[in-house]
């Protein structure tokens, strides 16, 4: 058997592993950093663990990953006073949900992704409210 087959086999019989190893990477990235560039690195590196953790389970329980993401995505729109790098990952979770979760859970997990992403924009970079009052 060749090499990239016995991995790919390996892959596909250890989604949890693959899927706990991605969330290890994600927060030695997006957490850490958020350490370094908040104005409130604490609250922030708890917003981005929250974000980043729920893709250890993004095969195994893509809807209770997804709406664990939702949640902390909505805590960092409302009181958060910048974007988060962990905000990257929200991508893997919507996929997670197309790939994995029942159908009505994929759609779901899209409509409120293209809401938080509309919420998202105009949080933090094109509020068409400012400077009117």
């Amino acid at each position: 058997m060749l090499v990239h087959r016995r991995i790919q086999a390996w892959l596909q019989a250890n989604p949890f592993k693959v899927d706990a190893a991605l969330m290890l990477f994600s927060v030695l990235i997006f957490v850490v950093s958020a350490a370094t560039i908040s104005a409130r690195p604490v609250f922030d590196m708890l917003l981005s663990l929250g974000i980043v953790a729920p893709l250890a389970w993004r095969r195994t329980r893509p809807v209770l990953s997804g709406s664990i993401t939702a949640f902390f995505c909505l805590i960092q729109v409302i009181f958060s006073a910048s974007p988060l790098p962990a905000d990257f990952t929200v991508l893997a979770t919507v996929y997670a949900l197309a790939a994995y979760a029942p159908r009505w859970a994929s759609l779901g997990g899209l409509v409120l992704a293209l809401v938080g992403g509309m919420l998202f924009v105009f949080r933090y970079f094109a509020n068409p409210l400012e400077g009117l009052g």
